[in-house]
C-alpha cells in the first residue's frame, strides 16, 4: 500500500504552503458575491491587493477570491514590472483558492496565465512558483512524471537556484514524492539528500525534520528494510508530537507503521496503528486519510481470513469514498457557478456603457453559433445512434457467451507440444492439475480477493506453484494473469447484470469486489476483453432489466 502513503506525504507538503480552504458555503453566496464586487469595483488595484492578501491570510477565501478576480480582470500587459508582479501574484492566489476547492482545470488556467506574465516580463521568482503550482495540478491528477518535470523546471530558474527559498524547498520536497510515485527510487533518494543538504542542516524547523524522517521511512520501506522504516516512522512520530504539528502528520505516520507491522506479521501492532490512523483522520475530518485507513484495516482482516470484519470495513470505506467523490464534484460545480457569476458581474460593471453598441454583433455571433451547434448536434446524434447500436451488439454477444458454456478449454496436449519445449510434469498429472484449476475457479470466489496469486491458487488445489504455472501455460495457452483477468471480468459482468443486488454499486465498488485495487486497471482489462467500458455495460444492463 505504498502509493497512498506517498500521496499523503505530497498532500501534506502542499497544504503546508497553500493553507487550508474553508468548507462552508451559504445559500446566499452568489448574492453576497455580487454585492462585494459592486462595492470594490472602484477601489484602486494596490489597495485591493492588500485587502486580498489580508483576507487570504485570515482564511476568508470567498472575499479573497472576489478581490483577486477583480485584480486579474484589470490585467494590463503594458504596465510596468512592479505591476506585473502584482498581477502574477494575484493569478497565483486566484489559482490557489480554486485548487483547494477541487476546480483543477480552472486553477490550471490561472497558473498558466501567471507563467505567461512571468516569462514575458522576466519575473524569475514568480516563474518558479508558477512551475511548482502547475506541477501540483499534474500531481493531483496522478500524472507524476509531468509533475516532476515542472518541479525540475522550478529548480533550474536562476533566481531560485542561486537563492533557495520557499519555492525551492517546496519544489524539492514535492519532487522527492513525485519521483517515488513515478517509480524512480534513485532520483527520489537524490532529491531527498539535496533537500536535507539545503534545509536540514543546523537548526531546522519541526516540519522539515518530520518531512525528512517520514521520507526516509518511505524509502526504507520501498527497499524492503522494514525495521529501518519503523525506526524512521517512530522518530517522525516523536517529532510530530514534540513540535505539536498538525494531527494529520501523526495520522500519516500511524498509517505507515500499521502497514510496516503488517508486513512483519505483527498483527496486534498493525491493527492498533491502523485504527489509530483512522481515529485521527475521523477526528480531523480528513476523508481521504480515513478512506485509506479503513481500506488498510479491511485488507488486514481479509488477509487474516476474517470475512465479516473485512466486509464491514470494506463497506465503510467504499461508502465514504463515494461520498467524497460526490462532494468533490459538487464543489467543482459550485466553483464553476460562482466564477460565472463573478465574471458576469465584472463584465457588467466594466462594459455597461458599451453594451448597446455591441448588442447587434452579439446577436449575429449567437445566431451563427446556434446554427453551428445545431448542425454539430445532428451529426453527434447520428454518430451516437450508430455507436449505441454497436454497444448493444457487443453487450448481447457477451451476454450470450456468459450464459453459455464459458469454462476454459484446453488447447494443447503433450503430444501436440514441440519437442524443444521441455515439460516438467507428465500429461496425466497436467490433466489432473488442469481439472483442479477449473474446478476451483468455477466453484470458488477466492480469485476475487485483491491479494490472490499463483501461489495461493496452488495452495488451494494442493500442487506446486511451478506445476500450476506450467499447466496454465501449456493446457490453456495463457499465463496466470490472463486467466485471472478472464475470471474476474466474467464475475464483474455477472454482477453488473445483477441489477437487483448490485444495481447501486459504482464501477469502483464493482472493480474492488472482484479483486482489482486500481479502478483504471479494471476498466482497461474489462474493455479489452468485452469491447465495452464497464460503465456502458452497466447502463445497458440496467436498461435491459428495466432499472
Amino acid at each position: 500500500m505504498r502509493l497512498h502513503r506517498i500521496i499523503f506525504l505530497l498532500g501534506c507538503v502542499m497544504s503546508a504552503l497553500f493553507m487550508a480552504a474553508s468548507e462552508g458555503t451559504s445559500e446566499e453566496h452568489s448574492t453576497a458575491t455580487l454585492r462585494t464586487l459592486d462595492s470594490i469595483s472602484g477601489v484602486g488595484t494596490a489597495r485591493l491587493v492588500e485587502d486580498g492578501e489580508r483576507m487570504f491570510s485570515q482564511g476568508d477565501y470567498d472575499s479573497a477570491l472576489n478581490i483577486f478576480t477583480v485584480v486579474c480582470r484589470r490585467y494590463d500587459e503594458s504596465a510596468g514590472k512592479d505591476m506585473q508582479k502584482i498581477f502574477a501574484n494575484a493569478y497565483n492566489r486566484y489559482g490557489n483558492i480554486l485548487y483547494k476547492r477541487g476546480a483543477y482545470s480552472l486553477a490550471m488556467d490561472s497558473y498558466l496565465k501567471m507563467r505567461q506574465i512571468a516569462e514575458g516580463h522576466g519575473l524569475g521568482d514568480e516563474l518558479a512558483v508558477a512551475y511548482v503550482r502547475i506541477g501540483n495540478i499534474y500531481a493531483a491528477s496522478g500524472d507524476y512524471t509531468s509533475a516532476a518535470d515542472f518541479y525540475k523546471r522550478a529548480l533550474e530558474v536562476p533566481e531560485i537556484k542561486n537563492n533557495p527559498g520557499d519555492a525551492y524547498q517546496l519544489a524539492l520536497n514535492n519532487l522527492f514524492a513525485a519521483s517515488l510515485l513515478a517509480g524512480n527510487i534513485e532520483e527520489s533518494r537524490k532529491y531527498l539528500d539535496l533537500y536535507r543538504k539545503e534545509f536540514g542542516s543546523g537548526k531546522i524547523s519541526g516540519r522539515i525534520e518530520f518531512d525528512i524522517l517520514l521520507a526516509e521511512g518511505l524509502l526504507a520501506m520501498e527497499s524492503g528494510r522494514t525495521r529501518k522504516a519503523l525506526d524512521e516512522y517512530n522518530a517522525a512520530l516523536v517529532s510530530a508530537m514534540i513540535y505539536d504539528l498538525d494531527p494529520l502528520c501523526e495520522g500519516s505516520v500511524y498509517s505507515c507503521m500499521g502497514n510496516a507491522y503488517k508486513s512483519l506479521g505483527k498483527s496486534d501492532s498493525a491493527i492498533y496503528c491502523l485504527r489509530k490512523a483512522a481515529d485521527i483522520a475521523a477526528t480531523a475530518g480528513n476523508g481521504r486519510l480515513l478512506v485509506e485507513s479503513l481500506r488498510d484495516i479491511a485488507d488486514f482482516y481479509e488477509h487474516r481470513r476474517m470475512p465479516d470484519s473485512a466486509n464491514f470495513y470494506k463497506a465503510s470505506y467504499l461508502n465514504l469514498a463515494d461520498s467524497i467523490s460526490y462532494q468533490e464534484e459538487v464543489n467543482k460545480l459550485k466553483s464553476s457557478q460562482m466564477l460565472y457569476e463573478l465574471d458576469k458581474s465584472e463584465f457588467t460593471i466594466r462594459n455597461l456603457s458599451a453594451q448597446k453598441q455591441t448588442q447587434s454583433a452579439i446577436i449575429i455571433v449567437i445566431a451563427v453559433a446556434a446554427v453551428i451547434c445545431i448542425v454539430l448536434v445532428i451529426i453527434l446524434l447520428i454518430q451516437n445512434k450508430k455507436l449505441r447500436a454497436a454497444w448493444v451488439d457487443l453487450y448481447e454477444r457477451s451476454s450470450q457467451q456468459l450464459n453459455g458454456d464459458n469454462t476454459l478449454v484446453k488447447v494443447e496436449t503433450a503430444e501436440d507440444m514441440p519437442e524443444e519445449r521441455k515439460l516438467v510434469i507428465d500429461a496425466d498429472t497436467r490433466n489432473k492439475i488442469a481439472d483442479a484449476i477449473l474446478n476451483y475457479m468455477e466453484n470458488s470466489d477466492g480469485y476475487c480477493s485483491s491479494d490472490f496469486s499463483l501461489e495461493r491458487l496452488a495452495g488451494e488445489i494442493g500442487y506446486n506453484p511451478r506445476y500450476v504455472s506450467e499447466v496454465i501455460n501449456v493446457e490453456f495457452n495463457k499465463n496466470f494473469r490472463a486467466l485471472l483477468n478472464e475470471y474476474r471480468v466474467r464475475k464483474a459482468m455477472i454482477r453488473l447484470q445483477d441489477t437487483e443486488n448490485y444495481g447501486n454499486y459504482t464501477i469502483k465498488a464493482i472493480s474492488e469486489s472482484v479483486g482489482y485495487k486500481s479502478q483504471a486497471t479494471f476498466i482497461s482489462v474489462f474493455t479489452k476483453i468485452t469491447g465495452l467500458k464497464p460503465g456502458i455495460y452497466q447502463k445497458l444492463a440496467r436498461e435491459r432489466n428495466g432499472k
